[in-house]
């Protein structure tokens, strides 16, 4: 056993990439080798100190060994660097700012806002972005757009873009009042469906039924020459 563990520490030394030496501490980690694990962890650390990869497996090793205190202390360790790295949201987001794309700017700074609530900075730019985002949507969901598409029969989409409408002018009583008109053609329209569906079904029965009828019939009058 003492002859195994020195062979993965030949290994491990030999290995450049902090990568490569993760296949090597699963495969560790899968024989059930705890102890191992945990002192290939530590020796990776000291050369690649910010691996979040590497610091998961030795937590996820502690807390399996019953050693909590060592694990909280490493979870702090991956939580302050996760923390650091979550800047490149902010930066995600303005490259979609630029580029017109609003609702993943917006996406990528609620994100940064988990990890970085203070930054009044990123808190401005997100406000501004949900505002312009507002206004877009409310220059695209008009009452004239809605006709369109009701006079094209896509009445449904009208009654969304309607209930959209409704939602940003409470007040409006003509837009309720469409809204309730198209939600009652709408619902007329599905019954007269529904009814046509039914009719098309009886007649279908009906034939059904006279087609046996006629097949008894000429089998009489074979029978019966």
């Amino acid at each position: 056993m003492a002859e195994l563990d020195k062979m993965y520490d030949e290994i491990m030394d030999t290995i450049a990439t902090s990568q490569s030496n993760l296949l090597l501490i699963n495969l560790l980690k899968d024989q059930g080798k705890a102890g191992s694990v945990i002192k290939a962890c530590l020796k990776l650390l000291e050369f690649f100190p910010d691996d979040i990869a590497i610091r998961k497996i030795l937590a996820e090793t502690y807390i399996e060994q019953g050693n909590t205190g060592l694990a909280e202390s490493e979870i702090e360790n991956i939580c302050r660097k996760i923390n650091e790295l979550s800047q490149i949201y902010k930066l995600q987001a303005k490259l979609f700012q630029r580029e017109g794309r609003l609702d993943e700017a917006i996406e990528a700074l609620r994100l940064y806002a988990a990890h970085c609530p203070d930054d009044q900075e990123a808190k401005d730019l997100l406000s501004e972005l949900t505002a312009r985002l507002g206004e877009e949507k409310s220059v695209l969901l008009t009452p004239t757009m809605a006709e369109i598409y009701f006079e094209q029969g896509e009445i449904e989409e009208a009654i969304t873009i309607y209930k959209e409408i409704v939602k940003a002018f409470p007040d409006d009583r003509q837009y309720r009042t469409r809204l309730n008109e198209l939600e009652n053609i709408n619902e007329s329209r599905k019954v007269e469906e529904t009814e046509k569906e039914s009719s098309k079904e009886k007649k279908l029965k009906m034939l059904g039924t006279m087609e046996k009828w006629l097949e008894v019939m000429e089998k009489k009058r074979a029978s019966n020459p």
